[in-house]
């Protein structure tokens, strides 16, 4: 269990933002400046400015802060399979094997607790 951060607001306002389509693009880098700020030492971040760039690079840019910010949180593997993105991964130890996984694939799925099935059984186990 990760409890939600400030944060994780910020960069879920950031993207709310930065998808709509009327394109509230200053937004969203505003609260991309907000979070890199911190940071930074005092005096030494240069902020984005949203001028000259598109709806797609300021989303980009968001989610590029989100991948960064939330690192560790164990969130990476929802928001891969959220925006319908392969999941790499490379598993630790001696010898680095890659092991990658296409989106939308039934492995990115949790299975059902069999207790749960057995609890009710018109829920059927998610496919492997």
């Amino acid at each position: 269990y990760t409890p939600i951060s400030t944060p994780e607001m910020f960069l879920v306002r950031a993207e709310c933002n930065a998808r709509l389509t009327t394109g509230n693009l200053t937004s969203a880098i505003n609260d991309v400046n907000t979070i890199r700020m911190n940071r930074y030492k005092t005096g030494t971040y240069t902020p984005l400015v949203a001028s000259g760039m598109n709806q797609t690079s300021v989303l980009n840019e968001v989610l590029l802060e989100r991948r960064r910010e939330l690192y560790g949180k164990e969130l990476r593997l929802f928001d891969d399979k959220r925006l319908g993105l392969p999941v790499a991964h490379v598993q630790p130890g001696t010898q680095i094997k890659n092991l990658n996984v296409p989106a939308n694939d039934p492995k990115l799925v949790f299975p059902i607790f069999y207790e749960y099935i057995n609890l009710n059984p018109e829920i059927a186990q998610n496919p492997r």
